[in-house]
């Protein structure tokens, strides 16, 4: 077990050396999960992220309607606890927080009209 409790295998990236073998390296950068075009006319979950442990969230959401969202955060990813934050009738969010959730997600809690859009992205670093 790694000695901060929290990194796992995810954390070991590959790189290849000059004489092409595969090499590992420890991801201590960021992690990013990014949606373009995403269905917003419904209720339902957005983007979810697994932080792993890094503490600094950037969030980003253009809707091409307005919309209204939800910032969870979960210990697990399966019981979610919030809203940390919330949006009614937005069509852009850009926000940066200091969390201490392994997994955090934005949902759409009351949908747009219907064709709608959003794209974006949450980074964590």
């Amino acid at each position: 077990m790694p000695l901060d409790g929290i990194s796992d295998v995810n954390d070991i990236d590959g790189v290849s050396d000059a004489e092409g073998r595969t090499v590992p390296v420890a991801n201590d950068g960021t992690y990013s999960d990014t949606i373009s075009g995403a269905a917003i006319d419904a209720a339902g979950m957005l983007i979810m992220l697994d932080t792993r442990g890094k503490r600094i969230l950037d969030l980003a959401v253009s809707g091409t309607s307005e919309a209204d969202y939800v910032l969870e955060a979960s210990p697990d990813g399966d019981n979610w606890h919030g809203p940390f934050d919330s949006w009614t009738g937005e069509t852009q969010i850009l926000e940066t927080y200091r969390i201490g959730a392994r997994y955090v997600r934005i949902r759409v809690k009351t949908a747009a009209a219907g064709g709608s859009t959003a794209s974006g992205f949450m980074e964590v670093s």
